[in-house]
């Protein structure tokens, strides 16, 4: 009989592409990760993965084991959470994709606040392109995903989880942000001899912009695109530039950096005007100035997908009743 935590690190190497990253997912060694899948490949006769150096690549037997399996270990976490909920219980591990960082906060916080509510249950959240997500919702890889724009697909029920807006953030300073009457602050004196200490800044107020035009003579930082999502965020700040007749290819991106918290420290340090989400800012108290263009904010929306069609497991189903949705 098929062992399903062997299926599971199966899965894992598939999902990360490499044994190492695998058992760092399932917190085990790689030689417990190896060993798991040695074992399944001795009971099923079939070798599974071609190793190529660090990475795993799964073989044409190892390709096709991959849907049963998924189906398998679903099966089994529906099963659980199936006669947990019987006693009252909403348990299991939720299975979530996105395919936009738009709502990334918001999204974090309900997924906080719902853990906190049902204690004896897990969730996993992945980055994936569009045509995935859509793919393993319908696959049943995922009990639900996360879009920039709503599907078409008849199977799909979607549901506006959040709005969110990209925004600038200018350095400290600059001309968009500084008060008419004055510096933003006034210089600190040092005290016995001591190196003047820098306030906490108050919250910052957004300032309209009436022209998107100033972005051009602007030095940009931006999230790089090397990522999932920071492909996904470079297609869909093309298209909302595009849509205010300032093409993406009249500005000046300067500086690429790996997260939002890097934009932030980039710009606070003078290195150019930032864009990035406006929920990533939403407790910002620091030097630098938040900006968005007067009467025409760069909306962004976080559309959440199920396949209407599967039978949601009493997990999904929270979940979705948590996300608004009916």
């Amino acid at each position: 009989m098929l062992n399903l935590y062997q299926l599971q690190m199966f899965l894992a190497v598939v999902d990360s592409g490499s044994f190492s990253a695998a058992a760092e997912q399932l917190h085990v060694t790689q030689p417990a990760v190896s060993e798991g899948v040695r074992a399944l490949e001795s009971r099923l006769g079939v070798r599974l993965f071609d190793r190529r150096g660090r990475r795993a690549a799964a073989t044409p037997e190892g390709t096709a084991l991959i849907p049963t399996a998924r189906r398998l270990l679903t099966l089994a976490e529906e099963t659980e959470q199936t006669l947990l909920h019987g006693r009252g219980v909403v348990a299991g591990r939720l299975r979530l994709a996105t395919a936009t960082s738009a709502g990334a906060a918001v999204l974090a916080g309900r997924l906080g606040t719902f853990l906190h509510t049902h204690p004896a249950a897990t969730a996993q959240l992945v980055a994936r392109d569009a045509a995935a997500v859509l793919d393993g919702v319908l696959g049943g890889e995922f009990d639900a995903g996360f879009l920039a724009a709503p599907p078409t697909h008849e199977r799909l029920l979607t549901l506006a989880a959040a709005t969110d807006e990209w925004v600038l953030l200018a350095p400290p300073g600059h001309v968009w942000t500084a008060p008419p009457d004055g510096p933003l602050a006034p210089p600190l004196k040092r005290k016995r001899g001591r190196p003047a200490l820098t306030p906490a800044a108050a919250p910052v107020v957004p300032h309209d912009l009436p022209d998107p035009a100033a972005l051009r003579a602007e030095a940009l930082v931006l999230e790089s695109a090397d990522s999932v999502l920071g492909q996904a965020a470079r297609r869909e700040l093309r298209d909302l530039f595009d849509a205010l007749g300032l093409p993406w290819t009249a500005l000046r991106p300067t500086l690429e950096v790996g997260s939002s918290a890097e934009i932030v420290a980039a710009v606070e340090a003078g290195a150019g005007v930032g864009l990035l989400p406006l929920t990533a800012l939403a407790t910002y108290s620091g030097p630098a100035g938040l900006c968005r263009f007067a009467g025409r904010p760069l909306l962004r929306a976080l559309i959440a997908v199920r396949d209407r069609r599967a039978a949601l497991s009493p997990l999904a189903a929270a979940w979705w009743a948590a996300l608004g949705g009916g």
